[in-house]
């Protein structure tokens, strides 16, 4: 089944959703600028994938060289915007011998940017670098596999989260998540937010995640308040009615 925007339906039982969760990377922000939680106001799904195929067309032409050329190429776009990630996580490179030039590599480009205008910037900046470095030297084929819309977050449900982490004495960030989120799904048929807590040195999904029981409870404390506030702003929800509260520690 192909899912497009109009698939998607409110689901009657779901008022909302409320995350709570330890999060990588975004939470050494959180550290760094004295605060004890963040409000996240939109999540950054995998907004482009392209896969990028090049073919060396003269001899002993590098293919993997070219490559190289487009993983800096990559990096510097995304860092040549504000809030922009761009990733060049997979390369296959043919023959894939030791005392071969290669002739084929294979890769992905992933582009991230809470901003769908600026995505499409990166976009068409990214192409047409392409067609400018490589055009005559070797052939490339361009192919998008993945595209998402940028997701904002319910403004009800961010400012209860402010105030509940207020109403517990904490301070609290204004973030926009990098990764992609369980949220940015339910965002679509149901006002949502996240709440983040910081993690040692950013790092999360890890063996070595760490965050201290003083950091859980203040991200449960403020999820609880955002939940009450958020409940006596609906009024009492039709038993066929639910707000959806998740922890994530």
């Amino acid at each position: 089944m192909k899912w497009t925007r109009s698939t998607w339906r409110r689901p009657r039982h779901i008022r909302g959703e409320l995350v709570d969760r330890v999060e990588a990377g975004d939470s050494i922000d959180i550290t760094r600028r004295g605060k004890t939680v963040a409000r996240l106001t939109a999540a950054t799904a995998p907004r482009k994938r392209v896969g990028a195929n090049l073919l060396r067309s003269l001899a002993r032409l590098d293919a993997l060289v070219a490559a190289a050329e487009v993983v800096l190429l990559v990096e510097r776009i995304a860092k040549s915007h504000a809030s922009a990630v761009g990733t060049v996580g997979c390369l296959a490179v043919h023959p894939n011998s030791r005392n071969v030039v290669p002739g084929q590599v294979s890769m992905t480009v992933d582009l991230r940017h809470p901003e769908d205008d600026k995505l499409d910037v990166m976009e068409a900046t990214f192409r047409q670098e392409i067609r400018a470095r490589f055009d005559g030297r070797l052939t490339c084929s361009l192919t998008e596999i993945w595209r998402s819309p940028a997701v904002k977050f319910d403004s009800r449900c961010i400012d209860a989260v402010a105030a509940g982490a207020a109403a517990a004495g904490y301070s609290s960030l204004r973030l926009h998540s990098g990764a992609g989120h369980d949220s940015a799904y339910i965002a679509r048929v149901a006002p949502t937010s996240m709440i983040f807590i910081p993690c040692l040195n950013g790092l999360s999904h890890n063996e070595a995640e760490s965050s201290t029981k003083e950091q859980c409870q203040a991200g449960a404390q403020t999820l609880l308040n955002a939940v009450l506030s958020l409940d006596r702003t609906v009024g009492q929800l039709p038993s066929t009615q639910e707000l959806h509260v998740c922890r994530n520690f």
